[in-house]
């Protein structure tokens, strides 16, 4: 929380324990391109995301390579440490969660919404208070973003229509004239429910893009007045070549 509030990269921050460097060397070498860091950033990202939810040494090797890191079994043990040393919180936050799964299938209510979720184990357990606290969050956004899509015609959002959810994101359909004041009128929305769910370690939703078409290579694009337009596929492909 203390890292997240500090406007740090939480990912970062521990690949600069794997690197045993500062986090402003880690910052500004990550900004330079350094492959080191980089690629200790990506390791951190599995290490945030599963020893968090609890994975042992064959789990977290078979997690890691879905995402194109490879650890082998003598890493385990010494990434776990350097992990738990960064956020020693999380070995009180395992014993709570081996105290709740001791006797088998447990039932965990989750924090703020009370939605009781049953036949939870140990690793399900572990995941759950921060996946499940991430769903409630964003399914509350996405219930208030489609009442103000269908029933609210002072909202920038009427008219527009969710067409996917991806993870963290939603994707939503509009015109094209009224994608500016739609896209800041959809990060409000996301920001101002999320926070009802996490008060302490307020969300922010970072760089709302508007494209023609969904890509990972999307970005923002505003014209002279400032005002957000769309993205476009055949644009970058047509600058790249020339």
């Amino acid at each position: 929380a203390n890292v997240i509030n500090g406007g740090k990269d939480v990912h970062l921050w521990v690949a600069a324990q794997l690197c045993k460097i500062s986090f402003e060397e880690a910052e500004a070498r990550y900004l330079q391109g350094d492959l080191k860091v980089k690629d200790a950033r990506d390791l951190a990202k599995v290490l945030n995301f599963g020893l968090a939810g609890g994975l042992g040494v064959d789990n977290f090797i078979e997690y890691a390579s879905m995402v194109g890191v490879k650890i082998v079994p003598r890493q385990f043990k010494s990434l776990k440490k350097t992990w738990l040393n960064t956020f020693p919180e999380m070995k009180d936050y395992f014993k709570l969660i081996s105290r709740k799964t001791r006797t088998g299938d447990a039932v965990i209510e989750h924090v703020f919404s009370k939605r009781l979720r049953g036949g939870v184990n140990y690793t399900e357990a572990c995941n759950t208070y921060f996946q499940g606290l991430g769903s409630d969050a964003t399914k509350s956004a996405g219930f208030e973003i489609s009442r103000q899509c269908y029933c609210d015609p002072s909202s920038p959002l009427f008219g527009c229509r969710i067409v996917n959810f991806i993870h963290d994101q939603f994707l939503l359909e509009c015109k094209e004239e009224k994608a500016d004041k739609a896209i800041w009128a959809l990060k409000k929305i996301m920001e101002d429910y999320a926070s009802i769910f996490l008060p302490d370690v307020p969300a922010t939703v970072s760089e709302p893009m508007i494209g023609r078409c969904w890509s990972k290579d999307i970005k923002q694009c505003f014209d002279e007045s400032g005002k957000m337009i769309p993205w476009d596929k055949k644009f970058e492909v047509k600058n790249k070549n020339s």
